[in-house]
């Protein structure tokens, strides 16, 4: 190699070194930080999806299994709610009604006066303030 171009290399390493790379490294941080960044974002918003498709599959699956077991436990019920399509949306109020679906349940195995007891048990404990 000629001295010249060794003047060139020496001189162009020592302006990197001494005025740059403290620019440069401010730089390459910040673009690092960016990268970084856009990549976690990325990473957070593909997880997300991930996890909403996966909760909209699992309430999907409740509602139809819930469908379907109304319609083996109260057929005439489930068909009352099948026709203006609620029977999907049971399962949310299913807690709730639940104790209604039974003592439907009750008077037609049972018979009215099985029922009527049930009727009375619940209208004493809300008479009585006692839930």
């Amino acid at each position: 190699m000629n001295v010249l171009c060794r003047a060139q290399i020496n001189f162009s390493c020592k302006e990197l070194t001494d005025d740059c790379l403290p620019r440069n490294s401010v730089i390459c941080n910040a673009i690092a930080k960016a990268i970084a960044g856009k990549g976690s974002l990325f990473v957070a918003l593909r997880g997300g999806v991930i996890g909403n498709l996966l909760l909209i599959g699992g309430m999907t699956e409740r509602c139809i299994r819930t469908s379907e077991k109304l319609r083996d436990e109260d057929p005439q019920l489930y068909y009352k709610l099948r026709a203006k399509d609620y029977d999907l949306l049971y399962f949310i109020l299913e807690p709730a009604l639940k104790p209604f679906v039974d003592a439907t349940r009750v008077r037609r195995t049972e018979g009215e006066d099985a029922f009527n007891t049930i009727i009375n048990m619940v209208e004493k404990k809300v008479n009585s303030g006692h839930g």
